[in-house]
């Protein structure tokens, strides 16, 4: 016959008790409204493409980032916020006619683009760049409009 011991009863308890975390906080991105979701991985991926540029083409390290955002699943989005961030992803693809011809550029995002911002392309970059930011408010709007 089966022995029930206090070892056993206090490990059923221990597993019972004890809840199962997801790995990297999967399940808990995956309970964030969609708006939250995508809020949160544009941090994450805009964190990286602002420091790959320190070993990468600015160009490569715009394509990336621009098909992270791409990537994701926008499908319980509101139809503003999905589609404002589509403006956003273009208006990022849309620098690439400009920083492709600065392929040795390195540094911080931001100084790099500064560097371009105060040489021979300034005027078509920094329309280009305004748009990236005109883009983002339509996202911030959407985002506002939606909670």
């Amino acid at each position: 016959m089966f022995r029930f011991t206090p070892f056993i009863f206090l490990l059923a308890v221990f597993v019972t008790a004890c809840p199962s975390s997801p790995p990297d906080g999967a399940d808990a991105q995956a309970d964030l409204p969609c708006t939250a979701r995508i809020l949160e991985r544009d941090a994450e991926l805009g964190k990286i493409r602002n420091h790959a540029t320190e070993q990468t083409a600015l160009s490569k390290v715009i394509t990336d980032y621009a098909d992270g955002l791409a990537a994701l699943d926008f499908s319980e989005c509101p139809e503003a916020f999905t589609r404002g961030f589509a403006a956003h992803i273009a208006a990022w693809r849309a620098t690439t006619s400009v920083t492709d011809r600065y392929p040795e550029l390195r540094g911080e995002m931001h100084d790099v683009f500064a560097i371009i911002e105060h040489g021979k392309d300034s005027t078509e970059f920094k329309a280009l760049v305004t748009d990236v930011w005109a883009t983002w408010a339509e996202v911030e709007a959407a985002t506002k409009a939606d909670s």
